[in-house]
């Protein structure tokens, strides 16, 4: 019985390297080599390929973007652009966008907006305008490249900006005068005063047919503080006209003012009023 299960060991072993030696059968050292070398089978998946605006979804085993093109037998031309790199690896529904890319040259005028130069001048009416000179825009020459593709534009480069002329500016003038009308009379004035007002003659007792000032008192000569109306200045009085501070007074100081009549009716007439002084422009 022992002998008999000991040849059919050795039968068995003889019949198992008989197998090795033919290559039928591989030692188990060896079985890595052999899962390095089986081929690993491409998937076939869905890939969105846009050729010049137009998109299909194809099937391919393609593993990257230049394997891709080459399958569906596309040559990129010159002006041709991918949105992927060639080496670049697929994923299912990747988009693979095949454009037509142009650039075109071009060259523009544009304006280059004047400025206005505004100054104040008090010889004018306040809220009067003038134009002293005109403005006139100027000009530059602009190139760029203008980037399309498959018609759309999608950039622009610039290449040169050149000033062909300079703006002129325009100079105007802000009146700044202050005017107010009476009756028919226009007063330019600079400054309004609010002043305690009073009447007096020459031919009253103790005063003198001649101002401070050497002019004869009469009707449109007015006696002021100097220190606020200084002597000389003419002025407007509200209800009595134009007139020349040339006379002072004892009792006229601060925001006072005393008022040559002809009479002394007229002055006793006028009494004490509170009236708008105009302080007149030369």
């Amino acid at each position: 019985m022992f002998n008999r299960s000991a040849r059919v060991y050795a039968l068995c072993l003889g019949f198992v390297g008989l197998l090795i030696g033919l290559g039928l059968v591989t030692r188990s050292h060896d079985a890595p080599a052999q899962i390095q070398k089986t081929a690993v089978l491409a998937v076939q998946q869905p890939v969105r390929l846009s050729l010049r605006g137009q998109v299909h979804t194809v099937e391919t085993k393609a593993q990257d973007v230049g394997a891709l093109l080459t399958e569906q037998g596309i040559t990129l031309a010159a002006n041709e652009h991918v949105s992927l790199p060639l080496d670049a690896s697929l994923s299912a529904y990747a988009l693979v966008k095949v454009s037509e890319r142009t650039e075109v040259v071009v060259t523009t005028q544009e304006a280059i907006p004047y400025e206005t130069v505004k100054r104040e001048d008090e010889e004018l009416d306040e809220g009067d305008v003038k134009t002293i000179q005109e403005g006139a825009d100027g000009a530059r020459q602009v190139t760029k490249i203008l980037v399309y593709e498959d018609g759309q534009p999608v950039g622009e480069h610039l290449l040169s900006d050149q000033v062909v002329s300079e703006p002129v500016s325009q100079l105007v003038t802000l009146g700044t005068g202050q005017v107010a009308y009476r009756g028919g009379d226009r007063i330019r004035f600079s400054q309004k005063l609010t002043m305690r007002a009073t009447g007096y003659s020459s031919q009253e007792p103790g005063l003198s047919d001649y101002t401070a000032t050497g002019r004869l008192a009469r009707y449109g000569v007015v006696a002021v503080d100097p220190d606020v109306i200084p002597l000389g200045t003419r002025v407007y009085v509200e209800g009595y006209g134009f007139a020349i501070a040339a006379d002072t007074g004892s009792a006229i100081y601060g925001n006072r003012i005393d008022l040559c009549f002809d009479t002394v009716g007229e002055a006793d007439d006028y009494g004490v009023q509170y009236q708008t002084v105009y302080i007149l422009k030369d």
